[in-house]
């Protein structure tokens, strides 16, 4: 009986060693905050190729990166919903006006989500002669 409970244990052990210390250890990053470096809240550009880029939080394994076409409240089209290892996205929007969010993530705990605005103008004017 006892030598049958050891097997046990060390299969556990063993289980938690290879596949469970990153749970077991993982920090609670709830309270943590994603500080958006660009673009900013309510930037508007005529810039097509947008850059998007936060600062790194230690405990972070992925950032759950979104974007809408519209508002989330009421979106028009989703347009990214992609995670994300490092702190830097690069996409072409055509104009338009977007919200965008981001959040961390392990496999313990996540961020609370940070939103944003983006505003493409449409740059192409047609003159009437």
């Amino acid at each position: 009986m006892c030598s049958r409970f050891n097997k046990i244990f060390k299969i556990l052990l063993f289980s938690v060693a290879i596949g469970g210390c990153s749970i077991i250890f993982e920090e609670d990053i709830s309270g943590e905050i994603v500080y958006v470096i660009m673009p900013a809240d309510g930037t508007l550009t005529d810039l097509q190729e947008q850059l998007f880029w936060w600062e790194r939080i230690d405990g972070v394994i992925q950032y759950n990166l979104q974007i809408v076409n519209g508002r989330f409240s009421d979106p028009y089209a989703l347009v990214v919903d992609t995670n994300v290892t490092g702190d830097k996205f690069q996409i072409d929007l055509i104009p338009g006006d977007y919200e965008w969010r981001i959040q961390g993530w392990n496999n313990y705990s996540e961020t609370d989500y940070f939103y944003s605005l983006l505003t493409i103008a449409d740059t192409t004017t047609v003159y009437e002669e």
